[in-house]
């Protein structure tokens, strides 16, 4: 299987990728999403609600993957375990997720995209925090 190959956003306007993550029954099945690009818009009524991320990346090694479009992107395992746990048993969720929704390949994309992310995560319906996975120490402190 190829990994996934991401298409050219397009360039006319300030335009993002948001991926729906697709449910699943328990948490150690397979990730499976799909990337939709959108166009940024101050204008409410146009506008797609997304949940933006933000996490630490972690080891530059990405061992694991998700599926995109039915094909393998690799990501790091923390990462991994965000989604695992933000993922929902019965619907579908859309998120930012910068390491997915940015083609991390094209310096030029992401040159571009950086420069969009204060607005990215200002018209984000809600910024979701990932910590990392907990144990007991940490589900102590909070």
């Amino acid at each position: 299987m190829t990994d996934y190959v991401y298409r050219d956003l397009d360039d006319t306007e300030p335009r993002i990728r948001v991926l729906d993550l697709f449910p699943a029954p328990n948490e150690e099945a397979d990730i499976h999403c799909q990337l939709q690009e959108l166009r940024l818009s101050h204008d409410h009524a146009t506008k797609c609600s997304y949940e933006a991320l933000s996490y630490v990346w972690g080891s530059d090694r990405r061992p694991n993957s998700v599926y995109v479009d039915g094909n393998p992107l690799p990501i790091t395992s923390n990462l991994q375990a965000a989604l695992r746990r933000l993922r929902r048993q019965s619907k579908n969720r859309k998120l930012w997720v910068d390491a997915i929704c940015i083609n991390q390949a094209n310096r030029q994309e992401k040159n571009v995209q950086i420069r969009l992310m204060r607005r990215i995560y200002a018209e984000a319906s809600r910024v979701l925090v990932w910590l990392g996975p907990g144990d007991r120490d940490t589900d102590n402190a909070i």
